[in-house]
């Protein structure tokens, strides 16, 4: 019986920590309204949650016109819990820290010529982290771990089994940063897109709703497929990996990304600068002619790689992210133009819209991984009534 009692204390719990993460502060009544239990009920599922700090109180806003003692919310404590986000590319590295609300509180990217090495990428991550915990202000206890996103195929286990773009194969990656890090901190490595997928799920409330292909535009393309809120990963971890369609284009055969990743546009993208970078200055350039043109070929093979995304997956609306989406509203009009000619009979285009997180929503992802941890049911080990402390 205790066991039981134990459970599902938890249970309601991670339900009231789920419910506030949603949405604004509510009261308790609210809370036992919408979960559909009893007041005495939420009240023992939260001494869990204030013990562990990751919910607090807060005044009320004003409900009637009676004078009184004000009335007290319950939020979400975003100072609960915070979480570090880095992801990897052929140029520079993007490390992020994230609040338990998936807020900001610190940011940097860097150059890092030596990626081909993922010896050296590792200590060059662990680096990195030793610097933000030092410079973010964030305390040590309050640190749950790091999220790693790579451009490629990553398995359950944390293992980048192969990413094309940085040159690595069945590399341990989780292993070898976890043992650079501090003990109690959780460490996950995963793919750039799902990442990218789970910023967009946590941060756009309407990314909740319905079926959604999220593609990850930068180097090369990342794609995700999310259902009723919940990122697809296929058998091995791999689905969505629309970068590897092959297609062809003007008699040339070759992958998706390398048509309309950073590739296709060698011959005005320097390799002294970003992605996100290069990018910027070319959308500064977009009146040019010969710029115009190399964004009208773009445009034709991303209709065309989407097409087939889209009779595969059939998605409620396409969410473009990464450096180069900034570029997609010069060549929208096109694109979907020919998206329609292409798409089956019956077939309709999905909207399409660009990512509010800019370049930055798979490093996002990857701290956001991190923290949905905490919003899991927690062990029973040892029967211990308490909230995983990270």
């Amino acid at each position: 019986m205790a066991v039981t009692t134990q459970l599902l204390r938890h249970i309601n719990a991670m339900r009231i920590l789920r419910l506030l993460r949603l949405g604004p502060a509510l009261s308790r009544a609210q809370i036992a309204r919408r979960l559909g239990l009893t007041r005495a009920t939420v009240g023992n599922a939260m001494t869990a949650l204030f013990d562990s700090d990751l919910v607090h109180e807060q005044e009320s806003g004003p409900t009637s016109a009676k004078v009184g003692r004000p009335g007290t919310d319950v939020a979400l404590n975003p100072a609960g819990a915070y979480a570090f986000g880095i992801e990897i590319g052929t140029k520079e590295l993007k490390a992020i820290a994230l609040d338990l609300g998936a807020g900001i509180v610190h940011q940097r990217s860097e150059r890092f010529s030596g990626i081909g090495d993922p010896d050296a990428v590792v200590k060059r991550v662990a680096a990195v982290l030793d610097d933000m915990r030092a410079t973010s202000g964030i305390a040590a206890d309050r640190i749950v771990g790091t999220g790693v996103a790579i451009p490629g195929l990553v398995d359950k286990d944390g293992t980048v089994v192969h990413a094309p773009l940085l040159g690595w194969r069945n590399h341990a990656f989780r292993s070898a940063l976890a043992g650079r890090l501090p003990d109690d901190w959780q460490v996950q490595v995963h793919n750039d897109a799902t990442c990218f997928a789970r910023a967009e799920l946590v941060r756009v409330a309407d990314a909740q709703k319905g079926d959604l292909l999220l593609v990850l535009l930068n180097e090369g393309i990342g794609g995700a497929v999310v259902h009723d809120g919940q990122v697809l990963t296929g058998g091995h971890g791999y689905a969505g990996e629309i970068g590897h369609m092959i297609l062809t284009s003007e008699g040339r055969t070759d992958t998706f990304e390398r048509f309309a990743g950073s590739s296709g546009f060698e011959g005005v993208f320097s390799d002294e600068l970003s992605v996100s970078s290069a990018a910027a200055r070319l959308l500064a350039r977009s009146d040019e002619p010969a710029i115009r043109a190399l964004l009208a070929q773009w445009a034709d093979v991303l209709a065309v790689g989407l097409a087939n995304a889209v009779h595969l997956i059939d998605p409620r609306e396409v969410v473009l992210g990464g450096a180069l989406a900034q570029l997609y509203p010069l060549v929208a009009g096109r694109a979907e133009r020919l998206l329609d000619d292409y798409l089956m009979f019956g077939f309709l285009r999905p909207q399409i819209r660009v990512s509010t997180l800019g370049d930055t929503g798979a490093a996002m992802g990857a701290a956001i991984g991190v923290l949905d941890t905490l919003f899991d049911l927690p062990s029973l080990a040892h029967g211990e009534d308490s909230l995983p402390s990270g």
